[in-house]
């Protein structure tokens, strides 16, 4: 049997359709086989090179001491020389004035303090002849209960009603005693009320406290009141007082003495700064805050509550308000060291103080040997894992600019540490979970990665020190897409590479 043959345009088109054939199939085949896309990555070499790891922490601006130049009263104002934020210089002259009229307030203060070393002598003296008067009271008391007791056995042998009745007569007048006693001692003026009740009880008049008082019982109601007045003489607290009003005396006349001096050449800055108050014109007289007089009684009363008393004249006597206040230059940034960092920082450490987008050099001056506890709160502390607690310190800038401003945060960043020829990587590159710190480094020939477990030193913002787990050269992965996990020996592609 003879075979036909294909035609040239049959064959043709039988091989255009086994080609559309296995191609169709191919792609169905791929469609349901085809390898999931690799993970696009990022890549940076590990390199050797310097870094230098800082400390950066807020801080509020003060002034290391102020100028508070305070008028005298009586002193007329010549001339203000200066505004509020004025910048001065050591040697300006900030305000003079007429002194004319300060012989007579100098003498003012002289009589003052006189007055107050009269007072205290007094008062010391009155203190030794009281003591010894207590002795003789306190002696002439027991005599006294000695006498009282051996009556009271005597009415014992009477009838108890008797009894009874006396008792409750010697009770009555003791406490009418002790009550009139007690509004004499809550008075303003307790020596004036003391030497009321004094007469009282001098006068004879024993209706006061009621019907059968024995003579013996006012005699012993006239001690109780004399060693009640006498304890308050020679106690330490009268005499501190007047001693602490001396002592303030003496100092507002040295100090007059010194400003009047001062005065005559006017108001002086003693270093550069910058002028933060200005209370008083040309022209005004001025006129002190401070209280004239003072109320020795109440100072009294307040110390017996464990008030300083020293802290009490001194509130009355120092009240004048500053006409003139300079922040003296150098300028401090008050800051605290956390518990991480404390040993990082020592003294004389150079930083840099960032205000308003200025940067000027500073220097650690002070650290605190003591930690405080926070008033703040922060997170450790209301999780739970630590407390809120520091070490005070302090950086000085010698030469601030306007950006600087008292009262308001900066920013401080202090170079802990350095070092040089080192490995470093990218800080995005190294990872952290619970088997530890990592990084994954990218071999080019296999197109694979390999886990590494790192050993961190030092870092800077953008870098990480490495001290084992890499060598210089290494590629490692420093970022994947979003949602990816990487794993030991998966290949990746790189897309960017550093």
């Amino acid at each position: 049997m003879e075979t036909k043959k294909w035609s040239t345009k049959k064959k043709v088109l039988v091989s255009i359709l086994v080609i559309l054939c296995a191609a169709i199939i191919a792609g169905v085949l791929y469609m349901f086989f085809k390898p999931d896309p690799l993970p696009q990555v990022s890549t940076a070499k590990v390199t050797k090179g310097s870094i230098t790891q800082t400390l950066d922490m807020s801080g509020k601006v003060s002034s290391s001491q102020k100028g508070n130049f305070v008028p005298i009263d009586g002193t007329k104002v010549l001339t203000v020389n200066v505004k509020v934020g004025e910048y001065v210089k050591k040697g300006d002259v900030l305000a003079t004035f007429d002194t004319s009229s300060l012989n007579s307030v100098l003498a003012e203060k002289q009589q003052a303090y006189l007055t107050a070393v009269e007072n205290y002598n007094n008062a010391k003296n009155t203190a030794v002849s009281s003591s010894a008067q207590l002795k003789e009271i306190n002696a002439r008391l027991a005599e006294i209960n000695k006498e009282l007791e051996k009556q009271e056995q005597e009415q014992n042998k009477n009838n108890n009603q008797n009894k009874n009745d006396q008792n409750k007569t010697d009770s009555d007048a003791s406490n009418k005693f002790w009550e009139l006693v007690s509004k004499a001692l809550g008075m303003d003026d307790i020596n004036a009320a003391l030497k009321k009740l004094d007469e009282l009880l001098n006068s004879g008049n024993s209706n006061i406290f009621g019907s059968g008082v024995s003579e013996l019982q006012m005699e012993k109601m006239q001690l109780e009141l004399k060693k009640v007045t006498l304890e308050a003489q020679s106690g330490t607290i009268t005499q501190s007082t007047y001693k602490t009003i001396m002592e303030a005396s003496k100092k507002e006349l040295d100090s007059l003495t010194a400003s009047i001096s001062s005065l005559k050449k006017g108001w002086i800055a003693e270093y550069d700064g910058i002028v933060s108050e200005v209370n008083i014109t040309p022209g005004e007289t001025c006129r002190s805050a401070a209280s004239a007089n003072i109320d020795i009684s109440s100072i009294i009363d307040l110390a017996s509550g464990n008030t300083n008393v020293a802290d009490i004249v001194n509130a009355l006597l120092g009240q004048t308000q500053s006409g003139i206040t300079v922040e003296y230059y150098p300028f401090v940034v008050d800051f605290v060291l956390g518990k991480a960092d404390i040993f990082k920082v020592n003294l004389d450490m150079p930083c840099r103080v960032t205000a308003a987008d200025t940067v000027v050099d500073g220097v650690v001056t002070y650290i605190s040997p003591v930690a405080t506890q926070s008033s703040g709160v922060d997170i450790s502390s209301l999780i739970g894992s630590g407390s809120a607690n520091g070490v005070d310190a302090k950086v000085t800038i010698d030469n601030p600019t306007s950006s600087v401003i008292i009262g308001l945060d900066v920013d401080i960043s202090i170079d802990v540490d350095s070092k040089n020829n080192v490995l470093l990587v990218p800080s995005e590159a190294v990872k952290n979970d619970s088997t530890g710190t990592y990084v994954y480094i990218y071999n080019p020939k296999t197109k694979r990665i390999t886990f590494s477990k790192v050993e961190l030193g030092i870092s800077d913002d953008t870098r990480y020190e490495i001290v084992s787990g890499c060598n210089e050269g290494d590629i490692v992965i420093t970022s994947v897409p979003t949602g990816t996990t990487l794993a030991d020996g998966d290949k990746v592609k790189v897309v960017t590479s550093k």
